[in-house]
């Protein structure tokens, strides 16, 4: 029996207060690595939210310019078109001076099947089908045209054809209400072509 009772004595186990404090430093330590990796997710939500509404916004701005640019004038919205939301620029593609079908370019909003207030943004052509150019980030966009040799105040909307400055000006928000709040862009170009 002493062999057995000596056994007994050699042996330890774990105290009831051991084992309780054990199990709250593995909730602490359980606690602190559940809030950081929560913190992770919300900060690679935000910088990919950041990153899909500027890559979409660059290539928006990108493309537009470069329309922009090589336009030979901006034509005069049809009657109720605000031309604020809608630009309709004459690209001149074989310099021979004649608005020829397919030489009128239109940029606007263009409605998604998403209700959450995004738009596409639509280029189209007056020969061909509109092509998406962002899509699904924009909330809204905003032309003002300026010629400089006049002034350096906005045109009135019914002298937009006269511009030579097109103002542009985007909000976006690649998740609505989540993670970052609306952003907005805005960029100047200067038509180069112009008659």
């Amino acid at each position: 029996m002493s062999a057995i009772h000596d056994r007994r004595q050699g042996e330890r186990g774990l105290t009831l207060v051991e084992l309780l404090v054990t199990m709250v430093l593995f909730g602490v330590v359980s606690a602190i690595c559940v809030a950081a990796f929560l913190s992770g997710s919300e900060t690679v939500g935000r910088i990919d939210d950041d990153a899909r509404g500027q890559g979409d916004q660059r290539v928006v701005a990108q493309r537009l310019s470069r329309d922009l640019r090589q336009a030979r004038g901006i034509d005069t919205p049809a009657v109720g078109v605000d031309p604020k939301g809608q630009l309709t620029v004459w690209i001149d593609a074989n310099a021979n001076y004649v608005k020829d079908v397919g030489e009128i370019v239109t940029w606007k909003l263009a409605s998604t099947a998403n209700p959450d207030g995004h738009y596409d943004v639509a280029r189209s052509t007056n020969g061909g089908k509109s092509v998406i150019v962002g899509r699904a980030l924009v909330s809204s966009i905003a032309f003002s045209y300026r010629n400089d040799s006049i002034s350096t105040s906005p045109l009135p909307d019914a002298s937009v054809d006269k511009a030579n400055v097109v103002l542009v000006s985007t909000k976006y928000d690649a998740i609505v209400n989540n993670y970052l709040q609306t952003r907005q862009t805005t960029f100047e170009t200067r038509l180069r072509n112009i008659q």
